[in-house]
């Protein structure tokens, strides 16, 4: 059926089915097969028991195909199903050529496998995998035993699994007749390949050359793969427009994808990729980079320069998640090297990336150590007083970044008065410490260990990172759920447990677990901590609501310092 407002096609089939009606082709750009024989097993043993069973109907989940060069039907999501279908299907027909069913054999691999073509006198598939994979496939898999040969081409890993997967749905298919007389094998695989056309169902979407509102629709879906067919979307637009120069693109596109998966990191393909748009063209939701792309590239050349620049921007992006080993940074001073650090190990920062992308690429390296370090004090003040709601950081990170690479930014003094207006100052961020609540341990002992280094006359306290949480532990003074000791409400408790002013570091090496141990059960042990801001703890006759607030309010008074802006 078709989906007015979006232009897409949605088709019920069977998975076998699928494969049978169009021919199919995994991009170039795709990675390869990658089921390992625990995956393929499992679809295997839940397709036969729905089998066995005699279900009518076994969803598969969706398969989505994208119109590719020359208008072929390409595999955006569902590869690693359909190809193990294929292979399933592949050695049902072998076993058919053993028992001497040549005709049901022949017939099995015309609809499903392979179309002979008597011109050339070879096959062609009916279902292709990307370049490292085609060629295995097809001589090792789909080809019928007799026209096999050793294959002698380049080995990749995904041949071994490839191999793995054929062995096991041999195996299978042996064993779903081994019970069955000689004469009603082929009648048992018959079954099993109808079972697989009618029964084995999945949703085809097909998506149209118009990317924006389909990019929209996968943004919604929370289906497995659909970050895979959101980026392919974007890959067969920009490959349509630069098809005459698919020679010189495609190995851009397949080395950002190595570098950006090279961190082995789901999902951050897609974040880069709009990370990268809102660097060059400011704020873009992920639901709207589809269409934002599409309005602005229109020509063969634009296409050709934003896959350019995605190669060149990846190796970027990975050096700011590993600030501390990249070659990238090697010019930079070990203090910008930690304020990034900071930000992407301690604080999570993700919503800023597309800032540090523009500073990383456009300042000098002087003037981008500085708005590096002053960054961390606006992540700081942001996660702590807020701000960042509705699209604020959003709008302002991505415009700022847009500004730079325009150009019209050049300096950290610059980006700093750009910014003035929407961090919050002194004032803001000190009250909002005074009561804040950290839900996050890793945040509690990022914030603590930075007032206590500033408390030692520690330079840039802000920049040094987290103590390895198993030899530092995070202490609520007042416990969650006090015992009689305490005579707190447990209400009261609750609302105190997880303000910045009841949590104290604590030496693991101690062993000790306090636990909701009582106050006075609690203070030896935090009078001979080495950390002066959890000693001090142990200085109050008591530990209550009056005590957590006045503690959390000095607090307030070194953070203004220890983040400054």
């Amino acid at each position: 059926m078709d989906h007015a407002s979006t232009g897409l096609n949605f088709e019920e089939r069977g998975i076998a089915d699928a494969i049978a009606q169009r021919t199919l082709r995994v991009p170039l750009n795709q990675r390869p097969y990658a089921w390992t024989e625990e995956e393929v097993q499992t679809l295997v043993d839940d397709l036969y028991r729905a089998f066995d069973e005699g279900a009518t109907i076994y969803f598969l989940g969706t398969i989505v195909l994208t119109r590719g060069n020359n208008k072929q039907w390409e595999v955006a999501d569902g590869q690693q199903r359909l190809a193990t279908t294929s292979i399933l299907i592949a050695a049902v027909r072998d076993f058919l050529i053993e028992l001497g069913d040549d005709a049901g054999a022949a017939k099995y691999q015309s609809t499903f496998l392979l179309d002979y073509d008597p011109r050339k006198k070879d096959f062609s598939p009916k279902f292709y995998l990307n370049y490292e994979d085609h060629d295995f496939f097809l001589s090792t898999i789909l080809k019928p035993p007799k026209e096999r040969k050793v294959f002698a081409g380049q080995h990749f890993n995904s041949h071994d699994r490839l191999a793995a997967a054929a062995k096991l749905a041999s195996n299978h298919v042996r064993k779903m007749v081994a019970a069955f007389p000689l004469n009603e094998k082929a009648s048992r695989l018959y079954d099993w390949i109808d079972f697989l056309r009618e029964a084995a169902k999945i949703i085809i979407i097909m998506v149209p050359g118009k990317v924006g509102n389909a990019f929209k629709m996968f943004e919604t879906l929370n289906a497995r793969g659909m970050e895979a067919s959101q980026l392919d979307i974007l890959k067969n637009f920009l490959f349509d427009l630069a098809k005459d120069r698919l020679a010189e693109v495609h190995p851009r596109w397949i080395q950002m994808i190595s570098t950006i998966e090279g961190l082995g990191e789901d999902g951050l393909l897609l974040k880069f990729v709009r990370h990268f748009w809102i660097s060059q063209h400011g704020p873009t939701t992920e639901r709207d980079l589809g269409s934002s792309v599409e309005a602005f590239v229109k020509s063969e050349r634009q296409a050709a320069e934003i896959i350019t620049a995605l190669s060149s921007n990846a190796s970027d992006y990975v050096a700011i998640l590993k600030p501390r080993d990249h070659p990238r940074w090697n010019e930079l001073s070990r203090t910008a090297k930690g304020s990034l650090y900071t930000i992407s190990h301690e604080l999570g920062g993700e919503q800023i990336r597309p800032l540090i992308l523009a500073v990383a690429r456009n300042f000098p390296a002087k003037e981008a150590e500085k708005a590096f370090e002053i960054m961390v004090s606006w992540s700081v003040r942001f996660l702590i007083a807020g701000g960042g709601g509705g699209g604020v950081l959003d709008k302002n990170y991505g415009s700022r970044a847009r500004e730079i690479t325009k150009g019209e930014l050049t300096t950290a003094k610059q980006l700093k008065e750009r910014m003035s207006e929407v961090v919050p100052n002194d004032e803001v961020f000190k009250r909002a410490f005074s009561s804040a609540t950290v839900r996050k341990n890793n945040l509690a002992r990022y914030y603590l260990k930075a007032l206590e280094l500033y408390v030692k006359d520690e330079t840039r306290p802000q920049l040094l990172p987290n103590e390895d949480t198993s030899a530092v532990n995070l202490e609520h003074v007042l416990p969650v759920t006090p015992s009689e000791d305490w005579d707190i409400e447990p209400d009261i408790a609750s609302a105190y447990y997880k303000r910045i002013g009841n949590m104290a570091l604590l030496n693991s090496r101690q062993n000790v677990d306090l636990g909701n141990k009582s106050f006075v059960e609690k203070k030896p042990i935090l009078k001979i901590s080495p950390f002066i801001l959890t000693s001090e703890i142990a200085k109050q006759r008591t530990w209550g609501p009056k005590q957590i607030e006045k503690r959390q309010a000095e607090l307030a008074e070194f953070a203004v310092k220890v983040w400054p802006i």
